[in-house]
């Protein structure tokens, strides 16, 4: 399910009291202020992933732009496929650009410095 909400503040009171009752993921932007609640995971959306990278402005900087433009590349192709079919596609093609990009990410020596 897709839920967005939208608050004047991003305190995380605003966040906790939309969330009661809910365990699960939520993919946000990596706010600090919403870490470590309790039932819930934090997942980063790939353009927030892409806007970090790009600001790094090197030659990892356009190495990870460049795993993301892969999947936003992907996610055109499937962009009128039912959700399902979208879902198999995306196990097959995205799921090993993801894999590759965690790994390069784990085994980059800047990764000790991003902990």
């Amino acid at each position: 399910m897709t839920l967005f909400q939208s608050a004047l503040s991003r305190a995380r009171s605003v966040l906790e009291s939309f969330i009661e009752g809910f365990s699960g993921t939520i993919v946000c932007d990596g706010y600090s202020a919403y870490d470590k609640l309790e039932g819930v995971n934090f997942a980063n959306c790939w353009a927030h992933v892409r806007r970090y990278w790009l600001k790094a402005d090197s030659k990892n900087g356009r190495i990870g732009v460049k795993y993301c433009d892969d999947l936003y590349r992907l996610e055109r192709q499937f962009k009128r496929l039912s959700p399902s079919k979208r879902r198999k596609k995306r196990q097959k093609y995205s799921k090993p650009i993801v894999e590759e990009f965690l790994h390069w990410v784990e085994t980059s020596p800047f990764y000790g410095k991003m902990r």
